[in-house]
């Protein structure tokens, strides 16, 4: 099995490649018979036992960059769904789709401007945009680290300026802002009681939603009147930093009964909250259990079993959705595109919560209270997280007269 002569693969639907030596060599487009060529080539020089030249900057496709890229993004990000690896997995497969032959010595800054405006006529907004030209530039700068491209070819292409506002055809992305508190407490009666929960510790302390989703008893130091929780992961620890959210006596009440479970379980599992929806239902139950379908054991189990132990972020998010729309129900007679803007505004996401703690903590500790309990490192991250009051203003310039 050691000699086995390396095969002539496809790789992703429309190109070919080979792997000698533990390496893949991009071949080109499958059906090329250039690609063969070069594979009998590789074969030729494999069977001969010839060393495997280097080959010169200039050879080396933009297709063997990224798939190079790649493979170390998978082994260094790992496949979190929400994780670098899987942001990185679109902007990778445009960049293929339209240079993957090119010799990426050839990719310079007018390259790179093509694959903005694909970008741009994807209907991406500015600022994702901006990103996916920034996460190109990346993946050439580790290709320069690992001497795959010449410095100048990185250098060039951070000449390419971003986008800017108003002198681009990509959309302004929607600004976050908070929620109003009237319309939380209008929702909170249509979650059950684990998922109200959540919403409320999250307003309570500020934190992120992965924080909150991932949050177990063992991450939770209680020995003092108020709770610090340490996530083991969250969005600046590849910098280094600490995340401590601090959790006072509102938190405590809504979290303490959360806690009676192992140390590295999470608190707030979808299965109970699956559990506590079955059980409402059967409540509401109208129909005498002599008629209609009855409750079974197994059926439960079986739903309970597709579940994982943890809440995701998108997972919260959408049980929230689910919640506005029934809190608030479009008027009768609307359907089509109007019913899905309706239930477009009158939804709310979780990351909103978190904007709402930050003007709340802001209007009665000022922007320096709002910035710690958020745990920003920048003072104008939090400006964005915690809207100016208004209202506060407007009775300002009323005394002022």
């Amino acid at each position: 099995m050691a000699n086995r002569t390396p095969q002539y693969r496809r790789h992703h639907r429309i190109y070919a490649r080979v792997k000698i030596n533990g390496q893949w060599v991009h071949l080109g487009k499958y059906d090329d018979p250039a690609a063969k060529s070069r594979y009998k080539q590789l074969i030729a020089e494999w069977a001969a036992d010839v060393p495997a030249s280097v080959p010169a900057h200039e050879e080396v496709s933009v297709a063997e960059v990224l798939e190079a890229y790649r493979s170390y993004a998978q082994d260094y990000y790992g496949d979190a769904p929400s994780g670098r690896y899987k942001l990185m997995l679109p902007t990778i497969r445009v960049v293929r789709e339209l240079y993957a032959d090119l010799s990426i010595s050839d990719f310079g800054p007018k390259k790179l401007k093509a694959v903005r405006q694909k970008f741009v006529d994807a209907g991406y907004t500015r600022g994702h945009v901006n990103q996916c030209v920034q996460r190109v530039i990346a993946i050439i700068r580790w290709a320069c680290e690992e001497e795959m491209v010449d410095g100048a070819v990185v250098h060039a292409l951070q000449a390419v300026r971003p986008l800017q506002r108003g002198h681009t055809e990509a959309p302004e992305g929607k600004i976050v802002t908070s929620v109003p508190q009237s319309v939380v407490d209008a929702t909170l009666p249509f979650l059950v009681p684990v998922l109200s929960d959540m919403v409320q510790l999250q307003l309570a302390c500020g934190c992120r939603p992965g924080e909150l989703c991932s949050m177990t008893p063992g991450q939770i130091d209680r020995s003092g009147d108020v709770w610090l929780y340490r996530p083991r992961e969250h969005k600046t620890a590849h910098h280094g930093h600490e995340r401590v959210v601090a959790i006072g006596p509102k938190g405590q009440a809504i979290l303490r009964k959360y806690l009676l479970r192992p140390g590295d379980a999470p608190c707030f599992s979808p299965k109970e909250a699956l559990t506590q929806y079955l059980d409402q239902q059967h409540e509401r139950r109208t129909t005498p259990l002599s008629c209609g379908h009855k409750p079974v054991a197994a059926k439960r189990r079986r739903r309970l079993a597709k579940l994982h132990d943890h809440y995701d972020v998108a997972a919260y998010r959408r049980a929230i959705e689910r919640a506005c729309d029934r809190a608030f129900p479009p008027p009768e007679g609307l359907t089509g595109k109007a019913r899905r803007q309706w239930q477009h505004d009158h939804r709310w996401t979780p990351h909103r919560l978190r904007h709402t703690a930050g003007t709340l903590v802001r209007e009665q500790f000022g922007l320096d209270g709002a910035q710690a309990i958020l745990g920003h490192r920048n003072v104008r991250v939090t400006e964005v997280y915690s809207e100016l009051n208004v209202s506060r203003a407007v009775e300002i310039a009323r005394k002022l007269g």
